[in-house]
C-alpha cells in the first residue's frame, strides 16, 4: 500500500502549528507528578549526583538476600486504585493479536521484501540501512501464533520520542501499512529501573526511567504495544557469567523471532558493544538465510545530518583500514548535504489500535515466555515504575520528550538579555537542550526546525528590543548548527570510525564467523545492574575475550590503544595515564586523585566549578572541555553525562577538542600511530596550546 502525502498547502499548515501539536500531544499523557526545577548551581565543595539523594530503601543485595523478585517488591508498594498490583507474569500480553480467518493454514502469506524498501520518501530512505533481506517466501507460523497477525517490529534503542524526528519509528509505521500488519514496540531496558532511583550508578540509569514511563502511555494511549524487557536480578548467577552471557542461537534473535515479525527496525548504533552485537545478529541471519523470515532495518535518528551515509567520500573512510576525514574534510562534505535538512517531512501520527480489551487480554504463557525465561529476562512492570517515579524527589529534572519540548519552548518564547554564552554557562542558552538530544528525547533537526520557524514568523523589527530579539534567535540558530548539528555529527562520525575499525576481522567477511561469537550478546549482559559498566569507547566487548576478569581487562586495554593510536598523538597515550602508564614515564605528569576530582574537592577552584556545572547540567560546554583534565575522560563522561552510552559523541568531542582532531594543524597528518615515542618538546607545545586556548577565551563566569 503506497503512503498519501499531504497536499503541500495541508503539508505547511501541519508545519506551522507544530508547536502547538506537539504540546497537545503530549499534555495528554497521565502527570507522573514531576515538578520542573530550575538548574541551580551548588557553592559547596562537596557535590552529589541529585539521584544520590533520594529516599533510602531496600538495596539490591538485601532484596536477592531474602530472594525477593525486585518487581513483587516494588508492585506490592503500588497504591490499591493502580491496576494490577501483583508482578506481571513472564509472558508477553499479545495486545496486537487479533482473529485471523483461516486459523488453519500452514503458510503464512508470501511478503516480497524486496519491494517493501522500495519507493521510500527520501527523507527516510537516506537514514537507512538494510542489514538483511530473507527470500520472499511465507513460512509455518509458529504455534504460539496461530491465529494472531504478524506484526512489524520497532526495536527502540536511543531514539526515546514519539512526536518528532524518530525516523525508526517512522519507518516502522510505513511498513505496517503497506503490510497491513499491526506495530508493536521492543525496547532493552537496563534493571536498575526497577530499583529506587537511589540505587542508580549513573545519569542515564537515574533518568531514562521517566522518560520510559512517558513512552508507555503514548503507546498505550495509541493501542500500540510497548514491551519494556529488563534482566532478571533474582536467583545465583550462572557460572562465567561475568565474562559473558552465551546462547544458541543468537540471543538478540531469538527475542525478536518470538514475535514471529515480518520486519524489525531498529535506531542506528553508534556505541561499538551495541554495533558489535548489530554485526553479530546479521551475520546469524545471513547464516540461517533458509529459516529467516523477517528483514532486518536500522533507521538513523541521531545524527542531525547523516553525511556519513550520502557523501562517497566520508563512506570510504569508513571501510576498515582507511584513515579518518579531518574536520575540514568533514565540514566540506557537511555543508554539501546539510541545507535544507529535517524540514520538509511530516511525521506520521502513532496508529490508533481499537481492539477490544487488548490491555487486559491475558494469554496463556507460550512461546514469549520462554524465550525470556531461557535468556533470564522479565517484563516491566510499568505501573511499579511509575509508582517509584512519584515518590522521587522534586529536585530530579526530568529529561522526557514533554520535558525537551517544554524547554526548547521557552528557550524561543522568553530572553533574559544575557550573551549566549554567559546564559549557557549559568544551564541556560541553546545547548542546555545537548542532554535531551544526547539522551534520545528530542531530536537536534527539530530545534533547528523549530529556530528557522520562530526566526521566519517573526515580524520586522521596529524597536530596539525587538531587533535585539531577533538577533539573539539568529545567534542561537547558529550555535544550533555549529555545536548540536555538525560539530555532534562529527564527532559521532568518529565513534563511528573507531567502531568499523575495530571490528573483528569475522564481522568484516575475512574469514568464516566465529559460531560462539554469533551466540553471545552484550546488551544482554549490560542489562544487569551487577554487570561491569562498559564505555562506547571501548571498541572491543568483554565477552570476546573470554578469559578471566583480570586478564580481560588487560585485553580491555590492549585493544584501547591499539584503536586510539591511530586517532590520537603518541604522546598523548602516556601523558593520559592509561593502562599501567606510571608518573617515571612522563615526570611532569600531574597525578590526580578521582574521589578530589568526582567530589570538586581539588584545590584548582576553577576545576571545581566545573565538575559542578557537569553533575548539575548532565553536559560540558564546548569552552571548558579544554580546561577539563583529559585525564579522567573515561570515567566521569561515562559516568555522568546523560546518554553518554548511546552516543559516544558526549566522549569523542572532548577528544576533538583536546587534541585537535582534524584540524589544519594536525590532521592525520599530526597523529604519530602510536610508533612515536613522547618527547618533552610535544608536551611542551601542548601546554603551550592550551594556554594560548585559555587566553583566547572570554572571561567566565560561572555565577552571576
Amino acid at each position: 500500500m503506497e503512503e498519501t502525502k499531504p497536499p503541500a498547502d495541508e503539508e505547511e499548515k501541519q508545519q506551522a502549528a507544530g508547536t502547538q501539536q506537539d504540546t497537545e500531544t503530549l499534555k495528554d499523557v497521565e502527570d507522573d507528578g514531576a515538578e520542573e526545577t530550575q538548574p541551580s548551581c551548588s557553592t559547596g565543595a562537596a557535590i552529589a549526583p541529585p539521584w544520590e539523594g533520594e529516599t533510602a530503601a531496600k538495596t539490591p543485595r538485601d532484596l536477592l538476600a531474602d530472594k525477593e523478585r525486585t518487581s513483587d517488591w516494588l508492585a506490592a508498594r503500588v497504591p490499591q486504585n493502580v491496576e494490577g498490583t501483583q508482578t506481571m507474569p513472564l509472558q508477553v500480553q499479545r495486545g496486537y493479536e487479533a482473529p485471523v480467518a483461516g486459523t488453519d493454514q500452514e503458510l503464512a502469506e508470501p511478503v516480497d521484501h524486496p519491494a517493501l524498501y522500495e519507493q521510500w520518501p527520501p527523507q527516510l530512505e537516506e537514514r537507512r540501512k538494510i542489514w538483511f533481506l530473507p527470500r520472499s517466501s511465507g513460512r509455518r507460523p509458529p504455534a504460539a501464533t496461530i491465529g494472531t497477525k504478524q506484526p512489524v517490529v520497532y526495536w527502540m534503542h536511543s531514539a526515546l520520542r514519539v512526536t518528532q524526528g524518530n525516523y525508526g519509528l517512522e519507518a516502522a509505521i510505513l511498513l505496517s501499512r503497506r503490510l497491513t500488519a499491526p506495530l508493536v514496540v521492543v525496547c532493552l531496558i537496563p534493571s536498575s529501573i526497577i530499583y529506587p532511583v537511589c540505587h542508580s550508578t549513573t545519569a542515564s540509569d537515574a533518568y531514562a526511567r521517566f522518560s520510559f514511563v512517558e513512552l508507555y502511555q503514548q503507546f498505550t494511549q495509541a493501542g500500540v504495544p510497548f514491551y519494556g524487557f529488563t534482566a532478571m536480578e533474582d536467583g545465583p548467577p550462572v557460572p562465567n557469567e561475568s565474562q559473558s552471557i552465551t546462547f544458541k542461537p543468537n540471543p538478540l534473535y531469538e527475542l525478536l523471532d518470538a514475535f514471529s515479525p515480518h520486519a524489525v527496525v531498529t535506531d542506528a548504533l553508534f556505541d561499538a558493544p551495541s554495533r558489535s552485537d548489530m554485526m553479530r545478529l546479521s551475520h546469524y541471519l545471513e547464516l540461517n538465510r533458509s529459516s529467516c523470515s523477517w528483514s532486518l532495518v536500522s533507521m538513523d535518528s541521531t545524527t542531525c545530518c547523516p553525511a556519513y551515509q550520502l557523501s562517497m567520500k566520508l563512506q570510504s573512510t569508513l571501510e576498515r583500514g582507511a584513515e579518518f576525514a579531518n574536520e575540514e574534510q568533514f565540514g566540506a562534505e557537511y555543508a554539501l548535504f546539510s541545507q535544507a535538512r529535517n524540514g520538509t517531512y511530516v511525521f506520521s501520527p502513532l496508529p490508533r489500535v481499537v481492539t477490544q480489551d487488548s490491555i487486559q487480554n491475558q494469554q496463556q504463557p507460550g512461546i514469549m515466555s520462554t524465550v525470556l525465561q531461557k535468556l533470564r529476562l522479565e517484563n516491566v512492570n510499568w505501573h511499579a515504575v511509575k509508582a517509584e517515579n512519584t515518590q522521587s524527589s522534586s529536585q530530579m529534572r526530568r529529561f522526557s520528550e514533554g520535558e525537551g519540548l517544554q524547554r526548547l519552548s521557552q528557550l524561543l518564547s522568553g530572553s533574559d538579555n544575557q550573551p549566549a554564552i554567559q546564559a549557557e554557562l549559568r544551564g541556560g542558552g541553546v545547548l542546555s537542550l545537548m542532554p535531551f538530544i544526547r539522551h534520545g528525547s528530542l531530536f537536534a533537526g527539530y530545534v533547528v526546525r523549530r529556530i528557522n520557524d520562530a526566526i521566519a514568523s517573526s515580524r520586522i523589527p521596529k524597536t530596539p528590543q525587538e531587533r535585539k530579539e531577533l538577533a539573539m534567535r539568529k545567534v542561537m540558530r547558529s550555535r544550533a548548527v555549529n555545536h548540536l548539528g555538525k560539530e555532534r555529527d562529527y564527532a559521532l562520525y568518529l565513534a563511528l570510525w573507531c567502531a568499523v575499525n575495530g571490528e573483528s576481522k569475522e564481522s568484516n567477511g575475512l574469514v568464516q564467523p566465529d559460531i560462539a561469537l554469533l551466540s553471545t550478546s552484550e546488551m544482554l549482559l549490560s542489562l544487569r545492574i551487577s554487570a561491569p559498566r562498559t564505555s562506547s569507547l571501548y571498541v572491543f566487548v568483554r565477552i570476546e575475550a573470554g578469559i578471566s576478569n583480570f586478564l580481560s581487562e588487560y585485553w580491555y586495554f590492549c585493544c584501547f590503544r591499539d584503536t586510539y593510536r591511530y586517532l590520537l598523538p603518541g604522546w598523548a597515550l602516556s601523558s593520559a595515564k592509561l593502562g599501567n602508564n606510571s608518573s617515571a614515564q612522563v615526570p611532569n605528569a600531574a597525578l590526580y586523585d578521582p574521589y578530589e576530582l568526582e567530589s570538586a574537592r581539588t584545590k584548582d577552584l576553577y576545576w571545581n566549578e566545573i565538575q559542578k556545572f557537569l553533575v548539575e547540567q548532565q553536559y560540558l560546554h564546548p569552552l571548558l572541555i579544554v580546561y577539563w583534565a583529559y585525564r579522567t575522560i573515561e570515567s566521569l563522561v561515562s559516568q555522568c553525562v546523560l546518554g553518554s552510552k548511546s552516543s559516544p559523541d558526549a566522549a569523542f568531542i572532548v577528544w576533538k577538542m583536546l587534541f585537535r582532531l582534524g584540524s589544519t594543524e594536525s590532521g592525520t597528518t599530526g597523529a604519530t600511530n602510536g610508533r612515536n615515542t613522547p618527547k618533552q618538546e610535544d608536551l611542551r607545545e601542548f601546554q603551550l596550546v592550551l594556554e594560548r586556548e585559555l587566553a583566547s577565551q572570554p572571561k567566565l563566569q560561572l555565577h552571576p
